[in-house]
């Protein structure tokens, strides 16, 4: 019988109770759990490449970013940037747990087709030398790192590649719907000719292998190389959500040191995990499409490895993080930071706007997302806290510890109430500890579930709501303070926006923000500033 048809829910310090032949046995995990059985550290094989795939009036990419109406995209036309479309083809091994938690093949050579799409520079001769690689989120090839950070890969001349990596089990069930949403029948569902050519395979386990040669292909010297022509010195890896589960999991189950460049380089040169807890259920994706490592289980922990590795979370996946936790350290062989982003949640998106997706679903028909509808004055105001900007700090503090040795800042964890594990308030309703913001710092608002009185006291008609729905994320609402309160905190406009720039600017000198969106949230605070200071 498998372990995981033996295991019971029930932890106790670190260990589990497991009901064997009727005999309850207490065993700790750190113990019972052996490192996962690595193949020999190999050059993964290269995938051949088709493309890139012509874009005409009747085929267009699907997410493209440059769609009429995506409000949320930039322009690369104007940036001088490149958008183009690969697939690629090849064979992959999946693998599987055995009984003792050790990865094991499950089977080899699994063909696959997937596609590429890369996003550089027009000119060579400008590129930076990075390429940052997402994978594409199981649910519509969503792109969260890409959004998140968009703004500094043009100005910074990186490349952006964007490999569709498969889905998942809640996915999957969409396949035959009138409304996929997993990665891969999305594509289809959007063109089928021109995606009619993506094999992806039934079983998930196929996205490590491709992974590893999706990116070996980048840094290879072969002419099929999409970036071929362009020089390729450092590729650094992230993702957010499940797609930051993913990144985990690839490191913690050894695929990071079993492949390899024919030169020794490592194929990716740095992590950033975003909004995953490695001790909750949704950090970490299963090796297969068969069952998941256990919470619990001591090699859920953030493994230490030859790159960097930053984990990024919101306060939603901060009261969660609550198990063993990575060692900071500067070490080359095991860099590691850890930050928790008080006043931030899981759900809420990095950047404003409809998204090329849904423009380009919504105009062949896809339904559209449901909306809430609220009482007039009563919308809620999204969290201003900047999770985008300091993922964007995180990935050039990557960059700067990879090329010349500089140690990102260092964050203390957030603070937690022993009883209720939620954060701990301070005196505006904020949480205490984390990586800080200017917004906490030199607080206009609170942050939090809050619900106005003036709101809630309101008859509700039907769809009306002052807090989010019940859902598998923290509300996280902006809620501006009273006057009385702003008026305790600042002489007037002029003393608050001294001081907030005052914070922004150590920001910037601790590397917790680049100055461009530092410059961008001291924008943001003046408008603030004249709400909340109107009529004083």
């Amino acid at each position: 019988m498998k372990l995981s048809k033996l295991m019971a829910t029930d932890r106790v310090a670190g260990c589990l109770s497991l009901n064997v032949l009727k005999v309850t046995v207490l065993i700790c995990l750190a113990t019972m759990v052996s490192v996962p059985a690595l193949a020999a550290s190999q050059v993964p094989s290269l995938p051949k490449v088709i493309g890139s795939v012509a874009v005409t009036s009747d085929s267009q990419i699907y997410f493209a970013e440059n769609v009429p109406g995506a409000t949320a995209s930039i322009d690369l036309k104007s940036n001088d940037y490149v958008e183009e479309e690969f697939f690629l083809s090849g064979s992959a091994n999946i693998y599987r747990y055995d009984a003792e938690w050790n990865r094991q093949l499950q089977q080899a050579d699994v063909p696959y087709t997937t596609r590429m799409v890369v996003r550089r520079p027009r000119d060579p001769a400008k590129f930076s030398g990075n390429v940052q690689f997402e994978c594409a989120h199981p649910s519509l090839g969503n792109t969260s790192h890409w959004n998140a950070v968009k703004r500094y890969v043009v100005r910074h001349e990186d490349v952006f590649v964007i490999v569709m990596c498969g889905a998942d089990p809640l996915q999957r069930k969409s396949a035959n719907t009138a409304a996929p949403t997993a990665a891969h029948d999305i594509l289809k569902w959007f063109d089928p000719k021109r995606y009619a050519s993506i094999n992806w395979p039934e079983d998930d386990g196929v996205r490590w292998d491709v992974i590893a040669q999706a990116g070996a292909l980048l840094k290879s010297k072969v002419a099929s190389n999409p970036l071929a022509g362009y020089k390729v010195e450092h590729t650094y890896a992230a993702g957010w959500s499940f797609t930051g589960s993913l990144w985990r999991t690839y490191v913690n189950e050894g695929f990071h040191d079993q492949y390899h460049m024919p030169d020794g380089r490592p194929i990716f040169d740095g992590y950033l995990l975003g909004i995953s807890s490695s001790t909750s259920g949704g950090g970490y994706v299963p090796l297969s499409n068969d069952y998941n490592l256990p919470v619990g289980n001591p090699r859920r922990t953030t493994k230490s490895i030859d790159v960097p590795v930053i984990e990024l979370l919101s306060e939603n996946e901060a009261v969660t993080n609550l198990g063993p936790q990575a060692p900071e350290s500067d070490d080359p062989k095991s860099r590691h930071r850890l930050y928790e982003v008080p006043a931030r949640t899981h759900s809420s998106g990095p950047l404003p706007g409809i998204t090329a997706n849904r423009v380009q679903l919504s105009a062949r028909g896809y339904p559209s997302e449901e909306t809430v509808q609220y009482v007039a004055g009563c919308e809620p105001q999204g969290s201003d806290v900047p999770m985008g900007g300091i993922a964007i700090a995180a990935i050039d503090n990557i960059d700067a510890w990879v090329r010349h040795g500089i140690p990102p800042p260092h964050a203390a964890r957030m603070k937690l109430d022993p009883e209720t594990k939620k954060g701990l308030k301070d005196a505006h309703g904020n949480t205490l500890g984390g990586a800080r913001s200017a917004q906490l710092d030199v607080p206009l608002a609170k942050y939090g579930d809050y619900v106005e009185p003036s709101c809630a006291a309101q008859s509700a008609p039907s769809g009306y709501r002052s807090t989010p729905a019940p859902g598998r994320f923290m509300p996280m609402w902006r809620v501006a303070l009273s006057k009385e309160e702003v008026h305790t905190l600042y002489k007037n406009e002029a003393d608050y926006l001294k001081k907030f720039k005052a914070r922004l600017d150590q920001m910037v000198k601790e590397r917790w923000l680049l100055k461009p969106e530092a410059d961008e949230q001291f924008e943001a605070a003046k408008a603030n500033a004249k709400a909340a200071f109107a009529g004083s």
